[in-house]
């Protein structure tokens, strides 16, 4: 190797150290987790577990104040499966630049997640009565929608059901958006996050409701094929 060559590949060096030294200086870097679709997935089925239970509470006629051993032996469960999902292994050390770390930090537990809960778990039952008509249905996109062909009698009815529809699919793409920041996914995994979220309502479907599959079809839960 001449010298001219020596010299020139020792200033690429120099320079690679002075980038690297200026991105440990700087405040705004990057830092990514990468996406991981099992704990993603049990993330996701623990929100809407959250979303149904307390539906189901609010179902409950027991006088307040007054719960049966069951109940307390149901909550006390609830609260342990909570603690156990609601936080997964903490994120591992981040380097410089644009970071994919190992593991990620499933966090369910932030005040949005449970705002916006609290608010799907008051419009349920209303989405229910609608999907018992078959005039709502799960969309493979993770949001409800109009089922194509359904019929409604009036404006009123139309304005219910459109509001509705809004509401709720608002509040899940925020879940889903909140998902990402806390978990420090980039926005280019929201996608993946609709899937996930598509398969566990549509698992969570009951019989007969309309659910929109993978190909694009819609039928009505173990109804249809």
């Amino acid at each position: 190797m001449n010298r001219a060559s020596a010299i020139g590949r020792l200033g690429k060096e120099i320079g690679i150290g002075v980038l690297l030294l200026g991105l440990l200086s700087c405040g705004n870097i990057n830092v990514y987790i990468t996406f991981e679709a099992p704990k993603a997935e049990k993330a996701i089925k623990a929100i809407n577990d959250q979303v149904f239970e307390s539906a189901a509470v609010r179902k409950d006629t027991a006088p307040a104040g007054k719960e049966g051993k069951g109940d307390q032996d149901k909550k006390n469960n609830n609260k342990a499966a909570g603690e156990e999902e609601g936080r997964l292994p903490a994120t591992p050390p981040i380097g410089i630049g644009v970071v994919w770390a190992a593991e990620a930090d499933i966090n369910i537990e932030t005040p949005v997640i449970k705002a916006l809960n609290k608010k799907r778990a008051e419009r349920l039952p209303q989405l229910n009565a609608w999907k018992d008509k078959g005039v709502i249905g799960e969309a493979m996109d993770g949001y409800v929608a109009r089922v194509p062909g359904s019929k409604l009698e009036s404006i009123k009815e139309k304005k219910d059901v459109n509001d509705l529809v809004s509401a709720e699919n608002q509040d899940r793409k925020q879940i889903m958006l909140e998902i990402l920041k806390a978990n420090k996914w980039p926005a280019e995994d929201l996608p993946k996050l609709q899937e996930l979220f598509a398969k566990d309502m549509r698992e969570r479907a009951a019989k007969g409701h309309w659910v929109q599959i993978p190909d694009g079809r819609w039928v009505r839960k173990d109804l249809d094929k």
